[in-house]
């Protein structure tokens, strides 16, 4: 009886505690929301990829096609890069005209809804947000120059535009050194690879890569 007694007082202490970390918990999780801040920022991507099983093989194929070429891993699956759009109506053009790699090509939508930022972030939102629009003002300026050599624009003309956007890019990477580190480290990496792009002939595939 006494045995009986002790386990039934254990099994409520016990019930009792699990209340206590369970309310715990929840008002612990209540404050970590609270010091999140979510940012509606609704931006969208349209790749042109392929699935495969020989990944590494079909990324050297479409660099020599004039694609990007580089892998995209995306719900859990692989995918080599063709090329991205910012546009719906530009990637669904391009996938149009494709005809006979319809079948291994796909057009994949990708979406930014949020963004959310914690601790000493949170103050500097509007700073992240003008380093991720001139982001996509550089996205724009390479999908321009890819188009105009695709219509027959000469290397020089090219040029004339990459190397002072290369000189804003690493401008811009100086910078925000000490602010954003990580995204300072990400101006370096295309300023670093539109110079090695000026001095030799500028293809679509490596500005469709550094996009």
């Amino acid at each position: 009886m006494a045995t009986f007694f002790m386990r039934k007082n254990f099994l409520r202490v016990l019930a009792s505690g699990i209340c206590i970390v369970f309310v715990l918990l929840s008002i612990g999780y209540s404050l970590f929301l609270t010091q999140i801040l979510c940012v509606p920022v609704y931006k969208n991507f349209y790749v042109l990829a392929t699935e495969t099983m020989h990944i590494e093989a079909s990324a050297e194929f479409i660099k020599l096609e004039g694609g990007a070429g580089y892998v995209l891993y995306l719900d859990k699956r692989e995918y080599v890069v063709m090329s991205i759009y910012l546009k719906k109506e530009e990637g669904e053009a391009v996938y149009a005209s494709i005809t006979d790699l319809k079948e291994n090509v796909q057009l994949l939508h990708i979406s930014i809804d949020n963004l959310y930022f914690k601790g000493n972030a949170r103050k500097k939102v509007d700073f992240y947000l003008s380093a991720l629009r001139k982001l996509e003002s550089y996205l724009l300026v390479l999908n321009n120059c890819v188009s105009l050599l695709e219509s027959g624009a000469t290397q020089e003309s090219i040029k004339r535009i990459l190397s002072p956007f290369r000189k804003q890019i690493l401008h811009l990477e100086q910078s925000q050194k000490e602010v954003y580190p990580t995204y300072a480290q990400l101006c370096k990496q295309i300023g670093e690879e539109l110079f090695n792009i000026e001095n030799r002939v500028v293809y679509t595939r490596d500005l469709r890569y550094i996009s």
